[in-house]
């Protein structure tokens, strides 16, 4: 078994600290990109929930127009039904 000085311990305890330290750095550049990601993951979000409703409003507005237009057909067609029933035009004798 051969004996370390320690100068060899000190040199390999050196080496030992700038790996660590650069595993820190490297984490800690790590999580700054999640960070970054995280907001810009976010924003999408959010982007996406405002369009949404947009589209919920939208809808909305075609549907009132929708169900409109189906009371107004129904209003017409009792109009010309009651028209015929009370007031036919068929030939006069």
């Amino acid at each position: 078994m051969t004996q370390a000085t320690d100068s060899d311990v000190l040199n390999r305890l050196d080496k030992l600290t700038v790996a660590v330290e650069s595993l820190a750095q490297g984490l800690q550049e790590t999580k700054l990109e999640t960070r970054v990601f995280q907001a810009q993951t976010t924003e999408k979000l959010v982007a996406m929930d405002q369009r949404l409703d947009r589209i919920e409003k939208r809808l909305d507005a075609q549907e009132g127009r929708f169900w409109t237009l189906i009371g107004l057909t129904l209003t017409a067609l009792l109009g010309i039904l009651g028209k015929l029933a009370f007031f036919p035009s068929g030939p006069t004798p």
